[in-house]
């Protein structure tokens, strides 16, 4: 077995799930540690370059443990990088989250 050998199967061009999720997190306590203390990641999600913007990127969305999905926010990072696109709120104005069991 080898060992700190380049994962073959990763591409090359940009930072892992695992890293943009991390990111994400220390981005936005960083910004303010008070609001952001108890969130978590929800769900990570590529964004292919000409979906969203001229450059490819992660949509990391996290919300605070306490409160469901209200009060979510979506850190966009730079694919390449994991540097900060920008922070959004995560809900679409006008649609209400509705859910079921």
């Amino acid at each position: 077995m080898t060992r700190d050998m380049e994962d073959p199967s990763r591409r090359g061009d940009r930072i892992a799930n695992e890293e943009a999720s991390s990111r994400a997190l220390r981005i936005l306590r960083r910004a303010d540690p008070q609001r952001f203390q108890g969130f978590s990641v929800v769900h990570v999600a590529f964004s292919r370059r000409g979906e969203l913007g001229p450059e490819a990127r992660w949509l990391v969305l996290c919300d605070p443990a306490s409160r469901g999905l209200q009060g979510s926010v979506v850190v966009e990072l730079r694919a390449s990088d994991g540097s900060l696109i920008r922070v959004r709120d995560a809900t679409v104005k006008g649609v209400r989250p509705q859910f079921g069991l």
